[in-house]
Order: C-alpha cells, then sequence, then structure tokens
C-alpha cells in the first residue's frame, strides 16, 4: 500500500492531492485474502496509516513499513505484484518504467497514460456518490480538520465496487 503523506499534509498542501479515504483501502483489504501488507510511506501523517494497522493487526496479517527513503520506496514497488495506490504522481511514474505484471488499484482517478504496460492490471474504485470527491478532491484540499475526518469517517456504501479498468 503506497500512502502519500509528508507535504501532502502540511499546513499549506497541494491542492490538487488529496488522498483517497480509509474506506478505499479497507475495501481492497478485503477484496482478497492477503498473507502479508507492506505500507510505503514517507512518515505516518496520513491518516489512514492507522486503520489500515490495525485493520491487518485485528486479522493477524503481517505488516511491514517501509519507503521512510526513497531508495526504499522505489524498491517496494518495483518488486510488488499487488499495489493499493495513493494519489499523485510517484507511482504512475514508476509503473511506467516496469514491465512487471502487477495488479493496481486506484481511487477515482482515471488511469495515467503512464500507466500503460501491458502486464498491469488497473482496478479502481469511485466516489459513487460524490460526496468525497467534491469536499476534499476538487482541487480544493487545505488539510483541514474536516477534511482529515472525512477522510477516515466517509463510508463505504458511498464508494463503487472494485472495478478492472480497461
Amino acid at each position: 500500500i503506497y500512502l502519500r503523506s509528508g507535504d501532502v499534509f502540511s499546513p499549506k498542501p497541494e491542492p490538487h492531492y488529496a488522498q483517497p479515504p480509509w474506506a478505499f483501502y479497507e475495501k481492497v483489504l478485503e477484496f482478497k485474502p492477503w498473507s502479508r501488507v507492506e505500507i510505503v510511506a514517507e512518515d505516518r501523517g496520513n491518516p489512514s496509516y492507522e486503520p489500515i494497522l490495525g485493520w491487518c493487526r485485528e486479522r493477524d496479517i503481517p505488516v511491514d513499513v517501509l519507503g521512510a527513503n526513497l531508495e526504499d520506496a522505489v524498491h517496494a514497488v518495483f518488486r510488488s505484484t499487488h499495489l493499493i495506490s495513493a494519489r499523485g504522481t510517484f507511482i504512475p511514474s514508476l509503473l511506467f518504467l516496469t514491465d512487471d505484471t502487477k495488479e493496481v488499484f486506484l481511487f477515482h482517478d482515471e488511469k495515467s497514460p503512464l500507466m500503460g504496460g501491458a502486464n498491469l492490471s488497473l482496478w479502481r474504485v469511485t466516489d459513487k456518490d460524490g460526496g468525497y470527491v467534491a469536499s476534499v478532491m476538487a482541487r480544493n484540499w487545505a488539510n483541514t480538520e474536516a477534511q482529515r475526518t472525512l477522510m477516515l469517517d466517509y463510508p463505504a456504501d458511498s464508494l463503487s465496487e472494485i472495478v478492472r479498468m480497461p
């Protein structure tokens, strides 16, 4: 699981990089029986970080935390076979550089032109009700307390099922 953190959760974040709600990660975690989970994150700043850890621990799924530096993050992404992606340019850029077989799970975004590898299987969850996207993903991400709370509290039933992208 690649979690965007760092600058996105600073006092003056880039308004285009709101991150998926916890319910997205939970939906993908429940999609398959996982034997192990790796969290790739710069730090613990993303509100979904702790819920992901808790979800895995409640199910006795081993969790490794990686990505404190760029080299570790790149290595983890390249060797992954399944990737739950945060929003940003990091993952699409790395996927452009590999022909490895991977299943990639995205939240709401359209397929990036960089994600063109024949060996990529892309899956997507969307905000079917639109409330999350309107509140935090309409170029209006400001890292407010209300937005961070919505990241944790947005209901899973407001999201679509996981659908394979063409």
